[in-house]
């Protein structure tokens, strides 16, 4: 089973136009049974120009993780003595579409009649040393392969900046990208009913010691590229971390922060 030091921070854009933190997340870990503990790491972000982004993204979260932990406890109900949860890793998936789910249909309840609203929302599941990861909206998600040596982006960022990049008609992470990367493509709440296939799954069979996973807002990271991202990170004095990205961060715009960074031992 992975083990892992768990960091978190969030933080209140400084501007006067941010009158709350919109951006919201939760960690946690459960077992039923006595089986392998899952956990779970969620960050949602509220949409911005959008209204009640704070309410937005917690109740994304919120029924994220009820909906997830109601799944996989439907699982055990019905199941025989020896039941584990490690022989059976792709449910993680099911139980996740269908917390996906709840949680655009808690946004979405949460709205004011008439009123758009919506959030981002990026999931982490680890079961043992399996990793799943899900996302909706840009809420980025980092995996960083210490035998690799490399970070990379494990979410999909659906941003109108990706789909130009995509197309070839701007070079990923340039000063041409940044221009259209606060326009999203898909978020939480977009639709009444969330389309199953908009859900971005990705998965890490095994994490091993010296793997690192961060799931944030994108204010979390600004114009950070990966490299410059893994640097912070692994600087001295790991419990500064997330402070030390976050003041990065701040140097691109200033915007809501959160992080969830975890770093397996």
């Amino acid at each position: 089973m992975a083990n892992y030091k768990c960091f978190y921070q969030t933080r209140k854009a400084a501007d006067w136009i941010h009158v709350d933190n919109e951006d919201y997340m939760l960690h946690t870990r459960f077992s039923i049974m006595n089986d392998t503990s899952i956990s779970i790491m969620v960050v949602s972000d509220g949409m911005g120009g959008l209204a009640d982004g704070k309410g937005a993204s917690r109740a994304c979260a919120a029924a994220f993780m009820t909906a997830f932990y109601n799944e996989i406890l439907q699982m055990y109900v019905p199941s025989e003595k020896n039941f584990t949860m490690s022989h059976y890793c792709d449910r993680l998936k099911t139980a996740a579409e269908h917390a996906f789910t709840a949680a655009n249909a808690a946004v979405c309840e949460n709205a004011e009649p008439g009123v758009l609203t919506g959030a981002t929302l990026s999931a982490a599941i680890l079961l043992g040393d399996y990793l799943l990861i899900g996302n909706v909206g840009d809420s980025p998600i980092y995996f960083y392969d210490r035998e690799k040596d490399a970070m990379e982006i494990v979410s999909e960022l659906m941003t109108l900046a990706e789909e130009e990049w995509k197309m070839g008609k701007v070079e990923r992470f340039s000063k041409a990208y940044f221009e259209h990367d606060y326009v999203l493509t898909h978020y939480m709440g977009e639709y009444t009913t969330l389309p199953v296939s908009l859900i971005h799954f990705a998965k890490v069979e095994k994490v091993n010691p010296g793997d690192m996973l961060l799931l944030c807002s994108d204010g979390a990271v600004g114009q950070r590229m990966p490299e410059e991202i893994l640097e912070i990170l692994t600087e001295e004095y790991e419990h500064q971390a997330l402070q030390r990205l976050f003041m990065a961060a701040a140097a691109d715009k200033d915007d809501d922060q959160t992080a969830i960074l975890l770093k397996f031992t």
